[in-house]
């Protein structure tokens, strides 16, 4: 005799119900941008009514900021997954630099460009980032700090080099749909971990 199936209790339901809500503002942000990802857009992506989604978010923005907070997570999980140090040779920084341009350019950090394009203009928004921002730029410095744990870097020149490395990243990023091939990315890293080498050595 089979046992029945387990019915999902309500607070099973409510996290299946935000999980799927965040999945799709993800991804429309990823397919149709800022403008593009309305309440409407993202319930009929998640399969869920507006009034659903108003009962876990009190407005688009706090979506987009708990959104901001699921990519900052995702990306912190696989930069721990996929980067690691200490770095001790050019070879090992080029390495590294290459996983962090396939992560820069993952669904997700799109995402992440877009609410930070959105919020440069938008206070509120950006205030609904914050949080997520910050919690992201931590996650990245300790990433950081142990993959230059053999350098003698003290943490203001650590946080400058990680802003050159997110900079260059990001702009790889936005630049390998439209003007960039695998040969440009490859040939920007090589270049990147030239540079980077002996300055850390200093």
């Amino acid at each position: 005799m089979c046992d029945p199936p387990e019915v999902p209790t309500q607070t099973e339901r409510r996290e299946q119900t935000i999980a799927r809500l965040l999945d799709a503002t993800i991804a429309s942000l990823d397919e149709a941008g800022y403008a593009g990802t309305s309440t409407a857009a993202v319930c009929a992506r998640a399969g869920v009514s507006q009034g659903a989604l108003f009962r876990h978010f009190p407005s688009r923005r706090a979506v987009l900021a708990a959104a901001a907070a699921e990519v900052a997570r995702r990306q912190g999980e696989a930069f721990t997954r996929r980067v690691r140090g200490p770095v001790t040779s050019q070879a090992e920084l080029r390495s590294v630099l290459a996983e962090l341009v396939t992560l820069g350019a993952s669904p997700e950090n799109r995402t992440w460009h877009e609410l930070m394009l959105a919020a440069r203009t938008d206070d509120a928004l950006r205030a609904e980032l914050q949080p997520a921002t910050e919690a992201y730029h931590r996650v990245l410095m300790s990433g950081a700090a142990a993959l230059y744990a053999g350098f003698d870097l003290d943490p203001v020149r650590l946080r400058a080099l990680l802003r050159v490395v997110i900079s260059v990243v990001d702009g790889l990023a936005i630049a390998i749909p439209l003007t960039h091939t695998a040969e440009d990315v490859a040939a920007a890293v090589d270049q990147l971990a030239a540079l980077m080498w002996p300055v850390l050595q200093e």
